[in-house]
């Protein structure tokens, strides 16, 4: 009797003992999960573009782009102070300069189709105007004003263009990135104008589709201003739209007038995306009182080896010293990138300036 009690007490001791360790490596087990949560935070943070603006090595947070619902009322809140609408002289160093949120008040039109530019009826602020990044010519100094196609599309080209690239280079961004309001906001609290990429019919299509919005010739005009509208609603923020590199959609006077009068009404410059003016398209936006431009080149859209991007920048500096300016897109490849950034070094020692793509707007 007195034996089976020793064994029932010492049962009882090795089962307590055992309860112990198993709670103990659950507490283990559970400081663990959180840390890793954390781990496993900071790491999904960090692939993520920062919402932050850098000054001085210092991170300073912005607000996230607000969200869109959809009505078709107009925004008439009184306007929010803007820094002044052109700078006294524009620096010569290319310097981070965070532009405001978008959208600015009355600069949109809440729509079916999502939010669209309109011109502010309190003063006539068009969003060319607005969103554009501040720059003044220099007197005898001939500019270059460089954009990137595709922004929004690839996460790390896009993200390697906010890290690495001065905030005078423009970004075009795609109607067909997700997230867009995230890349505008993100851009533009970087200092980086943004432009939305127009799909339009090219020399190549459909062997080249450019989307599901592609404007195309010989197609009833309400179906080409449906898709204008689907895209021009796709993101907030933008100084004008881009065409497409040899778009013959814009070179189709009976199919490009409606949505063209559009653009530009609502406020909108246009970059054709064709090398040679379209004096149509050049008469209706000076009647609108908004600018248009031609690209000059498209830098690696024919051959993609430095050497050959390195020829056609050189192109590009003679057509500004010959002209005042010129106009150059590149695409968001690695060594269109490298290739930009070792050219722009030597850029000052030529006498040329690096502007934003809305520096077409202060020609006369």
């Amino acid at each position: 009797m007195i034996i089976e009690k020793i064994r029932h007490y010492f049962s009882l001791r090795a089962f307590a003992r055992g309860m112990a360790v198993i709670l103990a490596i659950y507490a283990l087990l559970a400081v663990f999960i959180i840390l890793q949560q954390d781990s496993f935070r900071e790491k999904q943070q960090a692939r993520m573009p920062s919402l932050t603006v850098l000054i001085d090595g210092v991170d300073i947070p912005i607000d996230p782009p607000p969200e869109v619902t959809t009505s078709t009322e107009r925004e008439e809140a009184p306007p929010p102070e803007i820094a002044a609408r052109q700078p006294e002289e524009s620096p010569s160093v290319d310097q981070q300069q965070s532009l405001p949120e978008a959208p600015l008040a009355g600069l949109y039109e809440r729509t079916a189709n999502g939010i669209l530019p309109v011109i502010r009826t309190s003063d006539g602020m068009s969003a060319f105007e607005a969103y554009r990044r501040p720059y003044q010519a220099r007197a005898g100094r001939p500019y270059i004003a460089l954009a990137i196609d595709g922004y929004g599309l690839s996460r790390t080209a896009s993200e390697s263009a906010l890290r690495t690239m001065p905030s005078s280079i423009s970004l075009i961004l795609s109607p067909y990135a997700e997230e867009t309001d995230l890349w505008v906001a993100e851009a533009r609290a970087r200092g980086h104008e943004i432009w939305l990429k127009l799909p339009t019919e090219t020399d190549n299509y459909p062997l080249e589709d450019p989307g599901m919005d592609t404007l195309l010739v010989n197609v009833a005009e309400s179906e080409n201003i449906q898709k204008l509208l689907n895209v021009l609603g796709g993101a907030t923020g933008y100084a004008g739209v881009v065409s497409d590199h040899s778009s013959v959609f814009m070179r189709t006077g009976a199919d490009f007038r409606p949505p063209a009068g559009m653009i530009f009404s609502r406020g909108l410059g246009m970059i054709d995306g064709n090398t040679s003016r379209n004096q149509t398209l050049a008469s209706m936006a000076s009647g609108h009182n908004m600018p248009y431009g031609t690209v000059d080149l498209w830098l690696d859209m024919d051959h993609q080896a430095q050497a050959d991007i390195l020829e056609n920048l050189a192109r590009l500096e003679q057509i500004a010293k010959e002209r005042g300016y010129a106009i150059g897109i590149i695409r968001p490849l690695p060594v269109s990138y490298q290739t930009v950034l070792e050219w722009l070094d030597g850029l000052p020692a030529k006498g040329l300036d690096l502007a934003p793509l809305s520096a077409v707007g202060a020609l006369p």
